[in-house]
């Protein structure tokens, strides 16, 4: 059964930014089911990672990399939603294994909604940099694999005034900030959750026959906004993307 109320730990979890006036007030189950299918293909879309500074080597390709990157994440890595059910130590090995094109911002305010998150992912991150456990060695194996400077990617994120040090100040990038494509909705979790505060609270509010086409419509998001983007070009250029 689908409830009106998030979880008391999950309002305890998210209250970093709910204090700070990111974040309004969190959505139900209901209304964050609804944000993911709108958010899932943009999370398998290109936009999110920055495949040019993978190694051009067929262990690095999108698809084939995945298995070994879930053999150390685990079932958390097949987690398109909001994130925040996964383990604190995948999405750290998420972020280590992932390079992302600019600021992370989603996966690091996840980071943040656990217990001292930022301070473990720094820890972990430093790690793989002289690994000593034969868990931190089978990673930095992983990484070396598929990135030709992992220092480099590491470096963003536990320099000083790096990513880490960013969202601990609770400042963020804007997708524009980037150049990403990524909608502003689907950029952060506080975007994210706000964005579903404004879906339905409850299956009733769009009507029980209706529900199909509704979630239908929900789920094609992406597709509409390539299409449009298709529009543009056409209109602009004359060409075909």
């Amino acid at each position: 059964m689908w409830t009106d109320r998030p979880s008391p730990d999950l309002h305890s979890r998210l209250r970093p930014f709910l204090d700070r006036g990111l974040l309004s007030s969190v959505p139900n189950p209901w209304q964050r089911f609804q944000g993911q299918l709108e958010m899932t293909p943009y999370v398998l879309s290109p936009e999110v990672t920055s495949e040019r500074f993978y190694r051009d080597h067929w262990l690095a390709h999108p698809v084939i990399r995945q298995p070994f990157i879930y053999s150390l994440v685990g079932r958390d890595h097949l987690n398109t939603g909001s994130g925040l059910s996964n383990r604190l130590s995948s999405i750290c090995r998420h972020l280590q294994m992932t390079w992302h094109e600019g600021m992370p911002v989603f996966d690091l305010q996840i980071v943040q909604t656990h217990p001292r998150g930022l301070e473990t992912l720094r820890q972990s991150i430093e790690a793989l940099g002289d690994p000593q456990t034969a868990e931190d060695r089978r990673i930095r194996r992983q990484v070396d694999r598929l990135f030709p400077d992992p220092s480099r990617y590491f470096a963003h994120f536990t320099r000083a005034g790096g990513w880490i040090d960013q969202a601990a100040s609770f400042r963020y990038p804007l997708p524009a900030d980037l150049g990403s494509e990524m909608p502003e909705a689907f950029f952060s979790l506080v975007g994210f959750l706000e964005h579903c505060n404004a879906h339905p609270a409850h299956p009733s509010e769009v009507g029980w026959a209706r529900i199909p086409g509704h979630l239908t419509h929900l789920a094609a998001t992406w597709w509409r906004g390539r299409e449009a983007t298709r529009d543009r070009v056409r209109a602009t250029t004359g060409h075909v993307l």
